[in-house]
Order: C-alpha cells, then structure tokens, then sequence
C-alpha cells in the first residue's frame, strides 16, 4: 500500500519535472559511470607505463653495477645509486644485494620508507649506516597489496603507504645479485587529478548542456499541453468558440487539430440545440397562455352562463314556492341543492381563473386565494406583501406565473405537508419579484423527490414555468423541519 501510494505520487508529478527529473538522472549516471570507468582506465594505463619506466630504470642501473659488485666498489655503487635519485625525482629508493641478499648499497628515507621484507633480516642492512639500531627505529609504513600488473623479467611489488602507492621492480644483475628500484606515484596522481578535473569540469559542462536540452523538451511539449488544458477548461464553461494552438504535426499537434474540430461540432451542435431550446419554449409558452386563455374562457362561462342558468333556476323554484306549488319541505332541500351548486361552480370558476387576477392584479389575487383555502381547511395561513402601489402593473405572464405556481405550492402544503401554519410572503421591487411560500409540516429530502418524475411531476412544473420567464426557483426541505419555495424573478431585459 505504502509503495502504491509513493508510485501514485510519483507519478502525479508534472511532466515538466519529470522530463527534468530524467534528464538530471541520466546525465549523472551516465557521467559517473563514465567518469569512474575512465579513472580506472587511467590507472592502469598509468600504472602499467609507471612500471615499465621503473623496470627500465632498473635494468639500466643493472647493467652498469655488474661490474662494480664483481670488483667490491662500494663508492662506485652508491654514486650510481645517487644518480638515479637525482635523474628520477620519483624515485623513492635504490636498493642493490649481493648473492647472498646483502645490501651493497642503498638510498632511501629509512627507516619509514623501507621495504618489510629487510626488517626481517637486520644482518642484511647496511652495516657501516646502521649500526646497532634500536628498536623504535625499525618500523616501516610500507605494506604489501596485491597487483594485476606483470612485470616482464622481474619481480613485481606494489606497496601501499599513506603518502600513496611505491611501485617497486627488482631485476637481477647479471653478475649475480639484484637491483631494487621503488618509485612513487606523485606524478602519476598529479596527472590523474589534473584528467579528472578536466573530465569534472566537462560532465558539468555536459550536465548543463543536458539539462538545456532537457529544459527546452520539456518547454516544448508541456507548453502545448498546458495550451490544450487551457482550451479544455475554457470549452467546459461552454465556451465553444475556442480553439486549441496547434505548434507541430506531431501526435500532441494532432490531438490539438482533433481537439479543435470537437469544438466545431460541439458549437455546432450547441446552436442546433439552442434552437431546438428556443423552438420547445416557445411551444411551451404558447400552451401556456392557450391554456390561461382556455381556463379564463371556460370560469367565465362556468360563471356567467352555468351560474346564471342555476341562479334562474334558483328563481323559479323561489317563484313555484310563492305559488304553493312546491311544498315547504322539499323546496328547503332543492334550494340548498341549488345554492351549493351555484357555490361549487363560482368556486371551481374562480380555482380555474380567477377574475380577481385580471381585475386587480397579483397581490389582491393571492390574499383572495390564501384567505379561501385558510378558511376552507383551518389552516392558519399568514400573508404579507410589500407591494408598492406606485409601481406599474407586472406583464400578464408574469402575474399569471406566480399566481399558478403560489397556488401549486398551497396546494401541496394542504395535500401532503401536514403543516399546523404557513405562509406566503410577497416583495416586489422595481428590478425584481420575490415570491416565498413556506410551512412548519413534515418536510422532504428534496433531492430524493427530484430523482423520481412522477412524485415530482409538480414540482418539476413550477420550475419549468419558472424557467419560462427567466426566473429561478429555489426549493429547501428537510424532514421534520418544513419546506420554503423561493421564486425570483427579475424585471430587466426581455421576458
């Protein structure tokens, strides 16, 4: 899990640091890599050619003190032995045995300096240099490590000491004896540090070549990435006249140029939705006012006509009564008949459309309304209105609006709120138009509602009447604490 998640962030990274990332990384290794392995080159090379001249000094030096060993020269033999120090700075010691592994002449720092195998053999040392040394004094800082080089003809030792490494050949004099020649390796390291230096200084040199080629790959394909992001959040806020910059023919060059003909048929089909939008609304706003018109028709002729026949009819039974023609009783029952239905068809007439509405406008309608239904059901139900008079008369369809939608939301409170009070509040202002409809009942999750189309169907009409006219419907519920219906609408611009 833990190395899922460090994967996840590294991956998550941005490509911009990543490509960076990258390019640092190989440079470094392919720079170590190359910088260690030409190091170890370097040394063997150096080491190898370091022993070959150490080897040829020794054998020069072999060929000249043959015959002085045979004579017993000892002078001759150490001034040879100075010469060589002399002609070869990195000479750190000379040392030429007899037969019988006597020193017969030598030249080093002693006692640091001296080989460990003569610290076996104290008999061996020069005895007219050191006579009886002491104890301290025979100690030696060489020490032996092992060597891939081969030495032609000689014998071979390499010693480690902590000022670097002594390279040691002994080749045999050819009168019998040997000569010991050990060189130390400060030129050799002088060489190899200034080699690497430079090699140092190139890899830098490299690295940050590397990382500006890096730097520009990484510019030239984030930069049309962002460019397409940019485009992408542009054309999520619906802006589909926006078009992505195509930098090259490459694979992120064409997802520009598919990106871009996206956008196209998306504008595309946008307008042919837009129209389609406008298309279906006027429709709608058309049913809308057909059937305001159709409801105003038919409460006038429920009021006039069908209200007048049964007010005639309630006159005639009124005059058979006056003629003794009916009896008192069923005449009691037939104009309590009539009168009920007289109400019922004035109530029904003024549920459809009432003539309040078109008479005094909106405010008047909704007290009107609010007070029946309050009376009828025993709900208490509380109005207000901040309406001021001198302002002009909203547009029919506006009025019509909030008076269908007030009387839906009324009307769901006395079907399923189950409320004990509610009220409707009423703002108008001179660029806008608040409408809240509220109640104490038993509440609703309102989004669960939404999700199902029929138990909502109500709802979802309200909104969309409200739509119509440019205006927004806010519904806020909670079970157990009631329910509020916001409508505002605002009066600017064409509605």
């Amino acid at each position: 899990m833990i190395v899922t998640r460090i994967w996840e962030r590294i991956l998550s990274v941005p490509i911009y640091v990543k490509i960076l990332g990258i390019g640092i990384l190989v440079t470094f290794l392919f720079g170590a890599v190359s910088y260690y392995g030409i190091r170890a080159s370097m040394y063997r090379t150096h080491y190898g050619i370091h022993a070959e001249t150490v080897l040829s000094i020794a054998r020069s030096l072999s060929s000249r003190v043959g015959k002085l060993i045979e004579t017993g020269d000892a002078a001759a033999i150490t001034e040879e032995i100075a010469l060589v120090i002399r002609t070869f700075p990195d000479v750190r010691y000379v040392i030429i045995q007899g037969k019988d592994e006597q020193v017969l002449g030598h030249e080093f720092t002693f006692p640091t300096n001296i080989p460990a195998d003569l610290m076996l053999k104290q008999d061996a040392l020069c005895a007219s240099c050191h006579t009886n040394p002491e104890a301290g004094e025979l100690r030696s800082d060489l020490y032996a490590v092992p060597s891939e080089i081969v030495v032609p003809d000689a014998r071979f030792q390499l010693w480690s000491r902590p000022g670097g490494l002594i390279l040691e050949v002994a080749t045999p004099v050819p009168s019998g004896g040997t000569v010991r020649v050990g060189a130390g390796d400060t030129i050799i390291q002088r060489e190899i540090t200034a080699v690497s230096q430079s090699l140092l200084f190139s890899l830098g040199v490299c690295l940050v070549i590397g990382q500006t080629l890096a730097f520009g790959l990484a510019y030239a394909i984030v930069r049309p990435i962002q460019n397409l992001l940019q485009a992408t959040n542009r054309l999520r806020t619906a802006d589909f006249d926006t078009r992505a910059r195509v930098y090259s023919d490459d694979e992120i060059g064409r997802l520009a140029q598919a990106f871009n003909l996206l956008a196209g048929e998306l504008r595309t089909y946008r307008r042919e939705v837009e129209e389609k939008e406008k298309v279906r609304v006027s429709l709608i706003e058309r049913i809308v006012r057909v059937q305001e018109e159709e409801r105003k028709s038919v409460a006038r002729e429920l009021h006039d006509q069908l209200g007048q026949s049964l007010s005639s009819v309630l006159l005639s039974v009124q005059g058979l009564r006056r003629d003794g023609v009916l009896p008192e009783d069923r005449y009691s029952r037939v104009e309590d008949e009539v009168r009920g239905l007289i109400d019922q068809v004035r109530r029904l007439a003024w549920d459809i459309r009432p003539s309040v509405l078109d008479d005094y406008g909106l405010d008047s309608a909704l007290q009107r309304f609010v007070e029946d239904v309050s009376k009828r059901i025993g709900i208490p139900f509380d109005y207000q209105s901040v309406y001021p008079v001198e302002l002009e008369r909203l547009p029919n369809h506006i009025e019509v609006t909030l008076y269908r939608v007030a009387q839906e939301a009324i009307m769901n409170i006395v079907r399923h709120a189950e409320a004990h009070r509610a009220s409707v509040v009423l703002f108008r202002h001179s660029h806008e138009i608040i409408l809240i409809v509220e109640d104490d009942g038993r509440g609703f999750e309102a989004g669960l509602v939404f999700r199902d189309k029929d138990a909502a169907l109500g709802l979802l009409g309200m909104k969309e009447r409200v739509e119509l006219i440019r205006g927004e419907l806010t519904i806020e519920s909670e079970v157990g604490k009631g329910s509020a219906v916001r409508i505002k609408i605002p009066l600017t611009g064409e509605l």
